[in-house]
């Protein structure tokens, strides 16, 4: 339930900045190639070729300021997602 309202929390706060599904896909892409140890370069360009027009700076940088440390992961990983 805490979670949940975690989630919620930080969705309001970006809501400003995401206004279109190829948007909050992209941050989520985006957060999900640095927890697969992607590096910062091969992110952005991944998420500017999809985003097209609709690429953001800020997202890049929320991307980039993504902290992996604070994801808890479970203890059986999926193989797409590299262990910590």
């Amino acid at each position: 339930r805490e979670r949940e309202r975690e989630s919620l929390y930080v969705l309001k706060l970006l809501s400003p900045l995401l206004r279109t599904g190829k948007v909050e896909t992209g941050v989520l892409v985006g957060c999900l190639r640095k927890l697969q140890t992607w590096s910062f370069t091969a992110i952005v360009q991944e998420y500017r070729m999809f985003a097209a027009s609709v690429a953001r700076v800020e997202l890049e940088l929320f991307v980039e300021l993504f902290d992996t440390d604070l994801v808890s992961l479970p203890t059986k990983l999926p193989a797409w997602l590299p262990p910590p």
